[in-house]
């Protein structure tokens, strides 16, 4: 292109030159007559005026003159026509010239300038696709190639802006999914955590003791309740077997129920006991997998039933003595009119034979052998009697004095004192007055015999409480040689008796009657000798009554 313009204008440059070669030769041509005229005017001039010889001859010589001037004139005018006529043409070719060669050098340079602006309209519409076709060789070619490149490399970048576009909205798309999902991941885990606090919180509140073992029957998780029985804190459980928590049968139990679960995979329960408390529970093994935990855990759960046990006992106890007091009872009636019988024989013979030596032994043993029966058959009876459930309000205090006023001729022959000591005043307790003061004076007596003369026999009176009830405690100590081991678990038993002459039945009397009135009686031995009956009887919560009824079942199953 450069050269094109170069060319053009050194075109425009040689009709330039051209035109004034021209103008200088039509110059030329009019000096010509020009220095004619001047010469001639000059040569008029430098004529030396002369007289005129006449007149005439001097109007010849100016006629001359003037038509040579004129003649000059008229030449010099016709001449400056034709060359002005010329030059105008010339001027007029050189015009025409020149504008041709401009608008070629125009058109050859403004052809680029429109390409160039057509692609830069085409790249602003954004049709990429839009090229420039590279003429000829220099600036303009490689400016066309450039912006050919320029145009390719921008219909490349908007293809992948296209797909950058595409993937920015599907990157926006997925973010606004992963916020969706990291939303309802926090709730998720928000709800974990409630779901969680809300299962250790209710693992917690259960009232049986649970434990989470692993295979090899370590501890790793526990409740509340089951720190509490063990006496130690979560933290101290951890990582411990469940044989090492303590040191009774219970926990010797449990490590064996894990050993076994872990080999048979199949759920277990037995009963442990711990037999310096008396205590009895139930304890369940089983086995479940945990979500996310390879491993299978073991669960212990443990279940104190130690009142459960009682109370089952003492329901065989009082149907097996039911059944036996009704034998009993009827077995005592019937031998009642022999015994009267055999007494009013002996009253007999002794009226008639008198006081003779020979039979006095003899009468001396009957009558001794005839009290015994009777006595037996009283206590019998008694333990037959029917309970009759009317119970109302009394003070203890005072069912346990008239138990001790009666038993105080004893105590003085055979040199035992009976100590008292009732405290917090004198509860009451919704009983049978007369059928506790057997009690009592049963108790009473046998401590007084068991205990060596210059004895004590000492009688208290506590309350104490526990979780639902508050109780008055009754015990009575001797200062014998207390229960023999092996006699303990019998103590209670009807007929059982380490007296010489007992009966036996007045431990089972005592018994039955405190578990009427919804109470306990245990026995045992003090550390120092002597033997310890305990009896505990529920305290009346409400005002003082008369003919309430009490189900003594009722009761002692409410303990």
């Amino acid at each position: 292109m450069a050269k094109i313009v170069a060319l053009g204008l050194g075109a425009i440059l040689a009709l330039g030159v051209t035109l004034l070669a021209l103008l200088y030769t039509g110059l030329k041509s009019v000096e010509a007559p020009l220095d004619n005229l001047t010469r001639l005017s000059k040569s008029n001039t430098a004529i030396t005026p002369q007289p005129m010889k006449d007149v005439d001859s001097r109007q010849a010589e100016a006629n001359r003159v003037a038509r040579d001037l004129n003649a000059q004139v008229v030449a010099l005018h016709e001449a400056n026509r034709r060359e002005m006529k010329r030059v105008l043409w010339q001027i007029a070719l050189f015009i025409v010239a020149a504008s041709g060669i401009t608008v070629f050098v125009i058109g050859v340079v403004t052809r680029p300038v429109r390409m160039l602006k057509d692609a830069a309209e085409a790249i602003r519409r954004g049709e990429f696709g839009h090229r420039i076709e590279p003429h000829g060789q220099g600036e303009l070619r490689y400016l066309a190639e450039d912006i050919n490149r320029i145009v390719s490399q921008l219909e490349t970048a908007s293809a992948t802006r296209g797909d950058l576009q595409r993937m920015t909205a599907r990157l926006r798309q997925e973010s606004a999914e992963r916020r969706r999902a990291e939303e309802g991941h926090r709730k998720l885990q928000a709800e974990a955590r409630k779901s969680a606090g809300d299962w250790l919180h209710t693992f917690d509140a259960l009232q049986f003791p649970i434990f989470i073992l692993d295979l090899g029957g370590t501890a790793f998780q526990a409740n509340r309740a089951a720190s509490e029985l063990s006496g130690l804190a979560l933290e101290e459980m951890y990582r411990r077997p469940i044989a090492s928590l303590g040191s009774g049968g219970l926990w010797s139990k449990a490590g064996q129920l894990a050993a076994t679960i872990r080999d048979t995979r199949k759920p277990i329960s037995v009963e442990a006991q711990d037999a310096v408390s008396g205590r009895t529970w139930e304890v369940t093994a089983n086995m479940f997998t945990e979500p996310g935990i390879d491993e299978p855990r073991i669960l212990i759960v443990i279940r104190e039933i130690t009142q459960m046990m009682k109370l089952q006992e003492s329901l065989r106890r009082t149907a097996t003595m039911s059944a036996m007091g009704s034998l009993v009872a009827g077995v005592a009636h019937e031998v009642r009119n022999p015994i009267f019988g055999i007494s009013s024989t002996l009253d007999a013979m002794e009226a008639r034979l008198g006081t003779r030596p020979e039979y006095e032994n003899y009468v001396r043993i009957l009558r001794g052998e005839l009290d015994r029966i009777s006595r037996l058959m009283r206590d019998l009876l008694e333990y037959g009697k029917p309970f009759e459930f009317r119970l109302s309000p009394h003070p203890i205090a005072k069912v346990i004095e008239q138990a001790v006023d009666a038993c105080s001729p004893q105590a003085k022959a055979a040199g035992v004192e009976i100590r008292v000591d009732i405290r917090n005043g004198s509860p009451q307790v919704r009983m049978d007055p007369d059928r506790l003061r057997i009690v009592f004076r049963n108790l009473l007596e046998n401590a007084v015999q068991h205990s060596p003369s210059g004895g004590n026999v000492s009688v208290e009176v506590r309350q104490n409480h526990d979780s639902d009830r508050t109780w008055v405690a009754c015990v009575v100590r001797d200062s014998g040689t207390g229960f023999p081991a092996e006699a303990l678990g019998r103590a209670f038993e009807p007929f059982f008796t380490l007296r010489k002459g007992g009966t036996g039945v007045g431990l089972a009397i005592a018994q039955r009657t405190v578990e009427e009135h919804g109470g306990e009686i245990s026995a045992d031995n003090r550390s120092k000798g002597g033997a310890v009956v305990r009896v505990r009887l529920p305290i009346v919560s409400d005002s003082p009554g008369t003919g309430e009824r009490a189900d003594g079942l009722q009761n002692l199953g409410s303990r």
